[in-house]
């Protein structure tokens, strides 16, 4: 007897159990997101999002690692060969669907990254011109003389 469908139920197996670890792990993170105070709204809406496309790709990984060894398994496949390709289709645009979540994920985290980067730099010379303008008037203040008692030698 052939034991290759061994390989698929353990590389599946793997798969299964990761994507169920980051779904609780996604999960996990997403409620101390929700509960930190520190966020506005626009870093809410993206985290949302996020939690949500991630959520769906590690389910989606999940299920691959289901469909994995059932397709090695299942004996239905050995005389209608149709449904062998419709199957392994089906996983093969599950696993192209997963790839795109990856990149959109990818992609989104460093447009939202740039956002916020700018978003400093711009509060970043704000603070600088405040910091500047205060200096100035400081230095407008006084006569130039450090002390103001009688001066000794």
């Amino acid at each position: 007897m052939d034991n290759s469908w061994l390989i698929s139920a353990g590389f599946g197996g793997a798969l299964l159990v990761a994507g169920l670890w980051m779904m609780r792990s996604h999960w996990l993170a997403w409620q101390a997101q929700k509960a930190d105070g520190e966020n506005d709204e626009s870093d809410i809406r993206f985290l949302r999002r996020r939690f949500r496309r991630r959520m769906q790709a590690s389910g989606m990984m999940a299920l691959i690692g289901l469909l994995l060894p059932i397709g090695d398994w299942v004996d239905l496949f050995r005389p209608a060969p149709g449904w062998f390709a419709a199957y392994w289709g089906l996983v093969l645009l599950l696993v192209m669907w997963l790839f795109l979540l990856a990149i959109g994920d990818m992609v989104s985290t460093r447009a939202h990254a740039a956002v916020a980067l700018n978003r400093i730099k711009a509060q970043q010379r704000q603070l600088e011109q405040e910091a500047l303008a205060l200096r100035k008037r400081t230095s407008s203040g006084h006569n130039g003389s450090q002390h103001s008692g009688p001066e000794t030698r």
